[in-house]
């Protein structure tokens, strides 16, 4: 008759024994993940509008993946999201400010160290007026000179202009700044 009695001390799992049977000891948990926890690759932080900024990352390559954290580069926690997702969003944010973030990998055996960083500055949350209607100056048969009220914006400036000129069918666009 065999008979179960626990491990001995300092292990965990059965020790099982019987008459006429070798003893065999069998540990109990989860099996070993090979890699070991490797992080997420690939991070992209991408601003969605003033207050949110999405990210995502290539999976990890670890075993037994049951989710990822997310966290500020100075190690503030913001989120945890299921294995099986490779992207989320940040939500709340204040306008106007560059958040840094890294992911890191949940495994059965414990997290992993962090991924890369990567960074996205949240949007202006007030557009920019719009500028004054275009004045055409005719200068020669080649050249026309336009003038407009400039537009204004407090909060970050105008880098340039956008101008977008139509000759039947065709558009043209043309950069300021």
């Amino acid at each position: 008759m065999s008979r179960l009695y626990p491990r001995t001390p300092g292990g965990q799992g059965l020790r099982i024994a019987g008459a006429g049977l070798a003893m065999i000891t069998m540990a109990l948990g989860h099996p070993p993940d090979a890699r070991a926890q490797q992080p997420p690759a690939n991070l992209v932080a991408t601003a969605v509008n003033s207050t949110e900024i999405s990210l995502t990352w290539t999976a990890s390559t670890s075993s037994f993946v049951t989710g990822y954290r997310v966290y500020f580069s100075d190690g503030t926690f913001r989120k945890e999201v299921s294995g099986s997702t490779t992207e989320t969003t940040d939500t709340g944010l204040t306008p106007l400010v560059t958040y840094e973030y890294y992911v890191t990998t949940l495994t059965v055996s414990g997290e992993s160290g962090p991924s890369a960083p990567a960074s996205a500055r949240t949007m202006d949350p007030t557009p920019p007026s719009t500028p004054g209607r275009p004045e055409p100056t005719f200068i020669a048969t080649t050249r026309i000179d336009i003038e407009w009220t400039a537009a204004a914006d407090d909060e970050t400036g105008i880098a340039e202009y956008v101008i977008y000129r139509a000759l039947g069918a065709v558009t043209d666009t043309i950069r300021t700044g």
